[in-house]
This record gives C-alpha cells, sequence and structure tokens, in this order.
C-alpha cells in the first residue's frame, strides 16, 4: 500500500465508527479517538462468567505510559482466543498492533478485533465495554519478573 493511501485509513475507520448504529458504547469511542494501544503489552487477563477484563501497558517516552483496562460484558470469547490471551500475559515479546471495532449487525453487539504481534488476530464479540486509563511511570515494572 501506498503511504498516502494509508494515511487515509485511519479518517475511513473514524467514518465508520461515526455510522455505527446503534451508536458504539461512549468508552469503546474513547478508545478509538483518544487511547492508542499500539505496542501494548497484555499485562492482566481475567474472566468471570460473562464478563472479560484485559490490561495492557501501552504508550512511549515521548507522551507517557499508562494502563488501560478493558472490560467487556455479556462477551463470547472463543477457548481458542481465551487460550491465547491466557499464554501471551506478561510476554514482553507480544504486543498489539492494532484494533478495531465493529457492530455485529443485530443491533444489540459489537465486536472488537484485536491485531497483535507476531501475527494473530483475537475477536471480542460483546454487548457493553468499560475503558479505565491510569497513568504508569514505565513501559516495564521491575518489580514484577514479568513487566
Amino acid at each position: 500500500m501506498r503511504d498516502d493511501d494509508a494515511a487515509l485509513i485511519p479518517a475511513a475507520y473514524e467514518a465508520h465508527v461515526r455510522e455505527l448504529v446503534p451508536p458504539l458504547p461512549a468508552s469503546a469511542q474513547r478508545l478509538v479517538r483518544e487511547v492508542s494501544l499500539h505496542d501494548g503489552l497484555l499485562r492482566k487477563l481475567s474472566r468471570e462468567q460473562d464478563k472479560l477484563d484485559m490490561l495492557f501497558r501501552a504508550g512511549d517516552q515521548q507522551m507517557g505510559y499508562f494502563d488501560a483496562r478493558l472490560r467487556y460484558t455479556s462477551v463470547e470469547l472463543t477457548s481458542e482466543n481465551e487460550k491465547f490471551l491466557d499464554a501471551i500475559v506478561g510476554d514482553r515479546e507480544v504486543e498489539l498492533l492494532y484494533d478495531e471495532f465493529d457492530s455485529l449487525g443485530d443491533g444489540q453487539r459489537w465486536i472488537h478485533r484485536l491485531l497483535f504481534w507476531p501475527y494473530r488476530e483475537v475477536f471480542i464479540p460483546f454487548a457493553a465495554f468499560d475503558l479505565r486509563v491510569t497513568p504508569a511511570a514505565r513501559r516495564f515494572d521491575t518489580s514484577s519478573p514479568n513487566g
């Protein structure tokens, strides 16, 4: 893809998100517009009944680091995707490259697609989403062997 074409993708995605009916949950819209998880590291994962929580450490030296807690409700995660996510918790070699939201077309549910490096896609269908962002001092925590 040419650089000129690649530069148009973010605006096209933002237009797509604005057109979703019903509208994407406010926290998901915030993740799309204000919070970049690029190069994020999955630090924690917890699953309880129909809820899924993921904690990513993301950011950079210029903007600063932060923890982003993503909470999905009425989630339908495949066992294959759950096993992959479990396996990468704390792995400094696996980074989140890109994420995007879309509607599942039923008017009540959405999907969050996550692309990790080394290349692996994870799909998370859900009905509700919440995002919490808190500052972090550094990319890796020295107090934890997994960072």
